[in-house]
């Protein structure tokens, strides 16, 4: 981190504008990493389910969209 700050403007209104748009932008990141984290649990929470309903005459069908879903999972862990 060598490299200093970028030099602001001394005009308020400009500071104001910066700092708005700043908020916004935290603000979207924000709601995109919130959404992440929901689809995460959504597909954990699938994921354990189905671990559970695992034994029966449809196991086989429940073990592909288990590892279907945790292959999922772990695109995202990894987009993160």
């Amino acid at each position: 981190m060598s490299e200093s700050a970028p030099k602001l403007p001394d005009d308020p209104a400009v500071l104001r504008a910066i700092i708005a748009s700043l908020e916004a932008e935290n603000a979207k990141l924000s709601a995109t990493l919130r959404a992440h984290d929901l689809l995460v649990q959504t597909l954990r929470t699938r994921i354990a389910k189905l671990q559970k309903q695992a034994f029966g005459k449809s196991s086989e069908k429940i073990e592909r969209e288990i590892k279907q879903l945790e292959l999922a999972l772990e695109d995202l862990q990894v987009a993160m």
